[in-house]
């Protein structure tokens, strides 16, 4: 193993994907095909977006987002917020290791996308959204830049944590926090990795997660769209366009 291959295992960690070649751009096109029009008639600003990324690593032996998910005992491994509802499109607020972006719900596909989940706050929590809004709208300003070390500040931010941020921001944090050490089903390779980063597995993560940890878990979350086991009805409304990597418009 190199040293690259096993700090990838950490990027991971905390439930954010590398951001990869496409390993076949017309595989995700076609994924993308099939699943934007069943989620663009139901998703709303404030949105929470999951999903099991596809993270290929070492020829494409290893795929780390499912390592990620396997280590927090889940089939996701990434959450983005939806952003705005444009009238081209749905708009998500993302991190990698780029930092902070805005991107089209479409072109989001094209990293990998699988077992996609949708859960929105529940009516009592619906006057959060524009409080949550508000300090993406800050960030982005600022240009955050992405937490390699997965530090539980405020300064850098990995998918998840953007999220349990604004939320805490707003007063009502979504779920507990959990240590790199106490994921449920951690492996050697985790461990390794850590040392090699110089990541503390002390730290307290965000993580996608499950019924029982993370974002996921949250109750004050319900599931609105679940591409896992069934798929919603779609309304009547005009197939979008599937241009990707349009420009974002701001504001």
């Amino acid at each position: 193993m190199t040293k690259c291959f096993l700090t990838a295992s950490v990027l991971l960690a905390a439930g954010c994907q590398m951001t990869p070649i496409p390993s076949s751009a017309a595989k995700w096109n076609e994924q993308a095909k099939k699943d934007v029009p069943l989620l663009e008639p139901v998703l709303k600003e404030g949105d929470i977006i999951f999903r099991l990324s596809s993270t290929p690593l070492a020829g494409g032996l290893v795929d780390f987002s499912k390592v990620v998910a396997d280590a927090t005992e889940s089939d996701l491994s990434h959450a983005a917020l939806v952003y705005r509802v444009a009238p081209d499109g749905i708009i998500l607020v993302d991190v990698s290791p780029v930092g902070i972006s805005r991107r089209y719900l479409v072109d989001w596909y094209q990293d990998g996308t699988w077992n996609t989940v949708v859960r929105r706050l529940r009516p009592e929590y619906q006057h959060l959204i524009p409080v949550v809004l508000a300090e993406v709208d800050k960030l982005i300003a600022e240009d955050v830049l992405y937490d390699e070390k997965f530090i539980p500040d405020d300064e850098r931010f990995y998918c998840t944590e953007l999220i349990d941020h604004c939320f805490r921001v707003a007063g009502r944090p979504l779920a507990r926090r959990i240590r790199i050490k106490d994921f449920p089903k951690n492996g050697v390779v985790m461990y390794i990795g850590c040392a090699i980063g110089r990541i503390d597995m002390n730290n307290e993560v965000v993580v996608a997660g499950n019924d029982r940890i993370g974002l996921f878990s949250s109750s004050m979350l319900e599931t609105v769209v679940d591409l896992r086991t069934s798929q919603p009805v779609p309304t009547a409304r005009p197939d979008p366009v599937l241009t990707s990597y349009r420009p974002v418009p701001w504001p």
